[in-house]
């Protein structure tokens, strides 16, 4: 069956291939994220499933016949002190979360929905906790200036530069990067038993996806 995986993310992308699903990117492409308003759970699976949704009703009015299609919506975000941090508008934006999060621990929640052939919907989303190191403001202005912070929700990437940030993590690794493994496989109905997270000194345990 085709897959097609609703989002521009280089680093999905990158996770679909190396668990050796076959599928093509197609992003969301002006899709208004600005409404989706609640708690950090109910905005990502919100928009993991609206990113799902506008993909196949883009191509249904190409004319693609979708009902061969499963298409895989997700999404990521930070929840912190009751709050949802997505991606940093500019540098200063970035700075300011960054700042926020040193010293403390936040959530990583990633949404993922995959519509069926026949618009079935199945999606959730998974939780994942990371805490920050106690960050001064050099190394703050240093990382920004990298340009890692930048499309990333919170401000960091775990699996680039923003590694030097963190000083644990508990949950699922590739939730933290952007897509659950086990849990997105479930969901596609692959046959999986154990999640394949890798794991590092640095790190805390982490937990089934």
């Amino acid at each position: 069956m085709r897959t097609v995986l609703a989002s521009a993310s280089p680093r999905r992308k990158e996770l679909l291939q190396s668990w050796g699903i076959s599928f093509e990117a197609i992003p969301a492409e002006g899709l208004d994220e600005s409404a989706v308003t609640g708690s950090p759970e109910e905005v990502v699976v919100q928009l993991a499933e609206m990113k799902a949704q506008w993909v196949r009703d883009a191509l249904a009015k190409k004319g693609e016949d979708v009902a061969s299609i499963r298409f895989i919506g997700s999404d990521t975000v930070i929840g912190f002190e009751g709050e949802v941090l997505g991606k940093p508008k500019d540098a200063e934006d970035a700075s300011q979360m960054l700042g926020r999060l040193s010293g403390k621990s936040h959530e990583v929640l990633s949404g993922v929905c995959v519509l069926g052939p026949n618009a079935e919907k199945k999606s959730g989303y998974v939780l994942s906790e990371v805490i920050f190191k106690n960050l001064s403001k050099q190394e703050i202005q240093n990382y920004v200036d990298s340009g890692d912070p930048f499309g990333k929700a919170g401000s960091y990437g775990i699996q680039s530069g923003g590694r030097v940030l963190i000083e644990g993590f508990n949950g699922c690794y590739y939730n933290i990067v952007g897509l659950p493994q086990m849990f997105t496989l479930r969901l596609l109905n692959e046959e999986i038993s154990t999640c394949d997270c890798p794991q590092h000194d640095l790190f805390l345990s982490g937990g089934e996806c």
